[in-house]
């Protein structure tokens, strides 16, 4: 009983830590996030196929994230037409349960969500405490 409470406390405590940018291979995972923690989702991104991530936040109709920043972040080649990396940066701000939505499309096709690339994160929110620091 000690042993599974230390060991949910230290997960608990690293989910807290500075977070670190989460890829393709962490969709469909469940994060716990604090109040004002800055998140990262780092994605491979070639805009030469006209394809690009789009990001969707659940709630909607609430301000749950703040200091949504994205940045595309060339490759270090000279080769026409290599992919890079998207960067989807923003801080959560509210307590609760937020899903992070991104889909590889291109915005001027009519895109079929079933099929589409996609990726999920969610992220549980806690107020700050001790286990946030």
């Amino acid at each position: 009983m000690i042993r599974r409470f230390f060991a949910s406390l230290c997960v608990f405590l690293t989910a807290c830590s500075s977070a670190a940018a989460l890829s393709e291979q962490d969709s469909g995972k469940t994060f716990i996030a604090c109040v004002g923690e800055k998140q990262l989702i780092s994605l491979p991104e070639n805009p030469t196929t006209g394809y690009s991530w789009h990001f969707f936040i659940t709630p909607e109709k609430q301000q749950v994230v703040s200091d949504i920043k994205e940045t595309y972040i060339a490759p270090d080649t000279t080769l026409v037409g290599a992919g890079g990396v998207k960067e989807y940066a923003f801080t959560v701000c509210q307590k609760g349960k937020i899903t992070i939505t991104g889909y590889y499309i291109r915005p001027w096709e009519k895109t079929n969500k079933e099929n589409a690339r996609k990726v999920t994160y969610t992220f549980d929110v806690v107020e700050q405490s001790f286990l946030c620091q």
